[in-house]
């Protein structure tokens, strides 16, 4: 008997609410996981648990502080996020720890040269001590990165970020793909897009992978 190795999962909604809709589709089609954003409320993530019981929540611990001015300090982050880990420990115990660091219009307060990768994996893994010292229950991923590799240079930070990413719970992934223009060729079955996680398996094949996007 052959043993299923992925889980099937959806992107929640970026409110701070769902709607009834939200909860009937989580419901109706029984998926395994969803991720969610941290400013959404816990009465969410408190109903989602009694619509789906076995469903496991993911969320992204997001700071409005990132932005292409720059990014809060590893303390700053940690305690704005500490309050909200706590607070959604009833729901969720995993957390992706910010959210494509490597974009190229440094909208997330980095970008994509190595010089950047360097500095984020400093952060990160400042940050990862200071959230596993207050929430030692909590499983911490390394963010999944912006893709393709030839816009946003995710390949270099992967690289760049090895420490990182060792030290992380789990590794994140995002893997876009856009439906074709007639004529035009697929791209979920892209090595670069849709399946950007063949690569991340075979750098890290230890790591578990969780695809965020």
């Amino acid at each position: 008997m052959s043993t299923r190795t992925c889980r099937v999962g959806v992107h929640g909604r970026n409110q701070e609410i769902f709607h009834d809709t939200d909860y009937r589709a989580i419901r109706e089609a029984k998926v395994e996981v969803v991720k969610m954003m941290s400013q959404t409320k816990p009465e969410v993530f408190e109903r989602i648990k009694r619509e789906n019981p076995h469903v496991e929540i993911i969320t992204r611990l997001y700071d409005d502080r990132m932005n292409t001015g720059g990014h809060p300090t590893p303390r700053e982050f940690a305690d704005k996020m500490i309050p909200l880990m706590r607070a959604l420990k009833p729901h969720c115990t995993k957390f992706q720890i910010h959210n494509e660091p490597n974009h190229h219009d440094r909208i997330e307060g980095w970008g994509p040269t190595k010089a950047d990768a360097e500095d984020f994996n400093r952060w990160f893994l400042q940050v990862y001590k200071l959230l596993k010292e207050s929430c030692p229950w909590a499983s911490l991923g390394f963010p999944g990165l912006a893709i393709p590799n030839h816009h946003h240079k995710d390949r270099v930070w992967l690289d760049a970020c090895r420490e990182a990413i060792k030290q992380a719970d789990w590794l994140g992934v995002h893997c876009y793909c856009q439906t074709p223009q007639p004529g035009q060729k697929g791209q979920m079955r892209d090595d670069r897009l849709g399946r950007t996680y063949k690569y991340y398996h075979n750098k890290f094949p230890n790591k578990t992978l969780e695809i965020l996007e």
